[in-house]
C-alpha cells in the first residue's frame, strides 16, 4: 500500500470513527463526516468529457478503454451519463428511484444511453456504470461519456450541465471539421467559473494536412486563451485511429497525433495532482468538523450549568441577536450589490471613452498610409493597421482597465469580509459571555484568494470580406479609390473597436456579478454557520437539563468519547504531513 493510500485509509476510519461518537443531537456533524467517509472510501474521481455533438466524444472514451465500447453514430447518440471506473467486466443502469439492472451486451446498453432507442430519456435512468479493468482508470479515475451540449434535445443540454457541476475534474473535446462555436464558448466561460482543472482536445486531425492542423492548432489556441484569460494545452489527435490501433493490440502512433501524449497527461493526473488535492480537501473538512463539534460540546456543557430558566432565556437572547445579525448582513449584500454594478457602470464608459481614443490614435496613422501605399495593397495594409490598432491600442486599454477592476473588486469584496468576519466574532463573544465558555475569535476567508477574471481577451478582427471591394483600384482614379478605401477601413476600425468595446462591458458585467454571489454565498455561509452551530449547541442543552438526571449522565459520557475522538482526529491531523 502506498503511502497516499495509507493516509487515506486513516482519514476515512477517523471521519468513521468521528462520526459515530458524536451521536445524537450532533446531526450536521455526524451527515458530513459520513459523506467524507464515503467519499475518501471510494477512491475515485470523475472526469467528466465535455463538448457539443459529434466532437468525438465517444470515441474518445472507446480509445482511452481500449474497446469500442459506447455507442456512435452520426447524429446525435449520447441521451444519459455514463460512467466508466475500474473493475471485473460489468454494466449496470441505475434508475433515478434507486433501482439498479444489470446489463449484457452493448446493444443493451445503446437501449439506454442513446436518443434513438430512449427518447427523452423515457426510461428514466439517472446514469450507467460501466467497469473496465483499463489501467488508466486503475488510480481510481472515473470517466463520465455526458450528452453533446447543442444539439436539437434540449434534455441533452440539461445532463450535461449537471455533469459539469459535479464533476472533479473535465475534458473538453473540440473537433477539427467544425468551427469553434459559441456554445463551446459558454462552456469554458462555465469551466473557468467553476475553476475544474480542465484538459483540452482537438479531436479528427487525421481529417487535415500538416498546415492545416498548424492553422487549426493556432486558431483554437487563441480562441481557449479569449476565453479563459490564460494560454492552455491543446493536445491534437484522432480518436478513431487510436481505437483502431488498440483493437489490433498495437499502441497509437503517430497516425493517432497527441493522444498518447494526452493519455499519460491525463494519467498522471489521476494519480499525483487530482489524488493529492482530495487529500489536502479531506485534511481541512476533517479538521473544521472536529473544531465543530469540539465547540458544540463545550457550549452544550458550559450551558448545562445554568439553571433552565436562564438558559432558556439567553438561548433566546442569542437567537434574537443572531437574527439582527442576519438583517444586517441582508443589508449589506444589498449595498454590495449596488456598489459592484456602480463599477460595472463606470469601467464600460471608460472603455467607451477610452476605445474613442484609440480611434482618434489610430486614424492618422491609417490616413498617411492612404497617401503613400500602392493602390492595389492598400486595403490589405489598412486592414493590417486596424488589427494592430486593435491588439496594441484597444487590448492595452484592456488590460489597463482589468487592473483597476480587480483593485476595485478587492477593495469592495474586503470591505464585506471585513464586515462578515467582525459579525461572525460578535456572535461568537456574544455566545461566550451568554453561556460563560471561552470561544476563539475566527478569521473569515480570504479575498485574496478570489482569483476573478473579468475580462476576455481579445476577439479576432473580422477580415474585410467583399469581393466586389477588391475591384475598387481598377474601376476609380487612384485618389478617389484611395478615399473610398480609407472610408472603409475607418468604418472597420470603428466597428472593431466597439464590438471589442461591448465584449469587455458583456463580459465585465457578467463575471463580476458572478463573483459578487459567489463571495455573497460565501460569507452569508461563514455567518450562517456560525449561528447555527451556536444556536443548535445552546438548544441541545435545553433539552437535556428537561431530561432526566440518567439522561443526562448519559448524554455526558457520549460527549466524553466524542472528545477522545476528537482528539484522535488532531493526533493524526497533527502527523500526517
Amino acid at each position: 500500500m502506498s503511502e497516499r493510500d495509507h493516509q487515506r485509509d486513516e482519514l476515512q476510519q477517523a471521519c468513521v470513527a468521528l462520526a459515530k461518537a458524536a451521536g445524537a443531537g450532533h446531526d450536521e456533524v455526524v451527515r458530513r463526516a459520513e459523506r467524507l467517509a464515503e467519499r475518501l472510501a471510494a477512491r475515485r474521481f470523475h472526469v467528466s468529457v465535455l463538448g457539443e455533438f459529434k466532437r468525438g466524444k465517444s470515441t474518445l472514451l472507446d480509445a482511452l478503454i481500449g474497446e469500442p465500447l459506447l455507442p456512435t453514430g452520426v447524429i446525435p447518440v449520447t441521451a444519459v451519463p455514463t460512467e466508466i471506473s475500474f473493475g471485473p467486466p460489468a454494466t449496470a443502469v441505475v434508475h433515478f428511484d434507486g433501482t439498479r439492472q444489470l446489463l449484457g451486451s452493448k446493444e443493451d446498453l445503446a437501449d439506454f444511453v442513446t436518443e434513438s432507442r430512449n427518447p427523452a430519456n423515457k426510461r428514466q435512468v439517472a446514469r450507467v456504470e460501466v467497469r473496465r479493468e483499463a489501467r488508466l482508470l486503475a488510480s481510481g479515475l472515473v470517466l463520465v461519456d455526458t450528452p453533446g451540449i447543442g444539439s436539437i434535445h434540449a434534455h441533452s443540454d440539461l445532463v450535461a450541465g449537471l455533469a459539469l457541476k459535479e464533476t472533479d475534474a473535465a475534458v473538453v473535446v473540440l473537433s477539427a471539421d467544425a468551427p469553434f462555436s459559441e456554445r463551446e464558448r459558454t462552456l469554458l466561460e462555465s469551466l473557468a467559473e467553476q475553476r475544474a482543472p480542465t484538459f483540452f482536445v482537438l479531436n479528427k486531425i487525421d481529417h487535415l494536412s500538416s498546415d492545416e492542423l498548424s492553422q487549426m492548432r493556432r486558431f483554437i489556441s487563441e480562441a481557449l486563451t479569449a476565453s479563459l484569460g490564460r494560454p492552455e494545452r491543446l493536445f491534437c489527435l484522432a480518436a478513431l485511429p487510436a481505437l483502431k490501433a488498440r483493437q489490433s493490440g498495437r499502441e497509437p502512433g503517430a497516425e493517432a497525433g497527441e493522444f498518447a501524449a494526452f493519455e499519460a497527461e491525463l494519467s498522471r493526473f489521476a494519480r499525483t495532482d487530482m489524488a493529492a488535492a482530495g487529500l489536502e480537501t479531506a485534511r481541512n473538512e476533517l479538521a473544521r468538523l472536529a473544531n465543530d463539534l469540539a465547540e458544540a460540546i463545550d457550549l452544550t456543557e458550559a450551558a448545562l450549568e445554568l439553571d433552565v430558566e436562564t438558559l432558556a432565556e439567553r438561548a433566546e437572547q442569542f437567537h434574537l441577536a443572531a437574527s439582527e445579525e442576519g438583517r444586517a448582513f441582508a443589508n449589506e449584500r444589498l449595498l454590495f450589490a449596488r456598489d459592484i454594478a456602480a463599477l460595472a457602470e463606470r469601467v464600460a464608459s471608460d472603455l467607451s471613452d477610452l476605445a474613442r481614443l484609440v480611434e482618434a490614435d489610430w486614424a492618422p496613422r491609417m490616413q498617411n498610409l492612404a497617401e503613400s501605399a500602392c493602390v492595389r495593397r492598400l486595403e490589405d495594409e489598412l486592414h493590417q493597421l486596424v488589427t494592430q490598432a486593435i491588439e496594441e491600442g484597444f487590448e492595452q486599454v484592456r488590460k489597463n482597465e482589468t487592473q483597476v477592476v480587480d483593485l476595485a473588486w478587492r477593495e469592495l469584496a474586503e470591505r464585506l469580509r471585513a464586515k462578515t468576519e467582525a459579525r461572525v466574532n460578535e456572535l461568537r463573544t456574544l455566545a461566550s459571555n451568554l453561556f460563560e465558555v471561552s470561544l476563539p475569535q475566527v478569521g473569515v476567508g480570504d479575498v485574496s484568494e478570489e482569483r476573478e477574471r473579468f475580462f476576455s481577451l481579445v476577439m479576432r478582427v473580422d477580415a474585410p470580406g467583399e469581393t466586389v471591394a477588391r475591384l475598387i483600384p481598377f474601376i476609380l482614379p487612384r485618389r478617389a479609390a484611395c478615399r473610398m478605401i480609407l472610408q472603409r477601413a475607418l468604418r472597420r476600425l470603428g466597428n472593431e473597436l466597439e464590438k471589442h468595446s461591448g465584449r469587455a462591458r458583456s463580459d465585465l458585467a457578467q463575471r463580476l456579478d458572478a463573483a459578487r454571489r459567489r463571495f455573497e454565498n460565501s460569507m452569508f455561509a461563514e455567518l450562517d454557520h456560525t449561528a447555527a452551530s451556536i444556536a443548535e449547541a445552546a438548544r441541545r442543552a435545553v433539552a437535556m437539563r428537561q431530561r432526566a438526571e440518567l439522561e443526562q449522565d448519559r448524554q455526558r459520557a457520549e460527549d466524553k468519547a466524542a472528545r477522545e475522538a476528537i482528539e484522535d482526529v488532531r493526533t493524526l491531523l497533527a502527523k500526517v504531513p
